[in-house]
């Protein structure tokens, strides 16, 4: 959504979605591309979120987000609206939070293995 054109595409195509339709919003701040207003925006059309934790700093200081990555979570789902917000901290794991419940897992590490001596 970088350019004029193909961000006002995408607002329309899902401005169009019939009302029970899924709509992920993943954030991605990248450089520049980005802003408050069209942050709040993508937020407002969306019903899911996915974000991690390099991305939540940035919406916590737009938002005015306080308290522990749970409840910041948590305040996202509730103003925005959302069915689910999806977080991920890397090898850390994983949070989904929903109006109703939380769950928590935490990141697994998966055994190196020599894939040549399948071949």
């Amino acid at each position: 959504q970088r350019a004029e054109e193909s961000r006002t595409t995408i607002q329309a195509f899902i401005d169009r979605m019939p009302t029970l339709a899924i709509k992920i919003f993943d954030v991605n701040l990248r450089q520049s591309y980005f802003s408050k207003e069209f942050v709040a925006e993508c937020l407002e059309r969306a019903t899911v979120l996915k974000l991690s934790d390099e991305e939540l700093p940035q919406l916590s200081e737009y938002f005015g987000l306080n308290g522990t990555v749970v409840e910041q979570l948590g305040e996202l789902c509730t103003r925005f609206e959302l069915d689910l917000v999806a977080y991920t901290c890397g090898g850390e794991g994983s949070i989904l939070i929903t109006e109703n419940e939380v769950d928590i897992t935490s990141g697994f590490d998966y055994p190196t293995y020599n894939f040549l001596q399948f071949l």
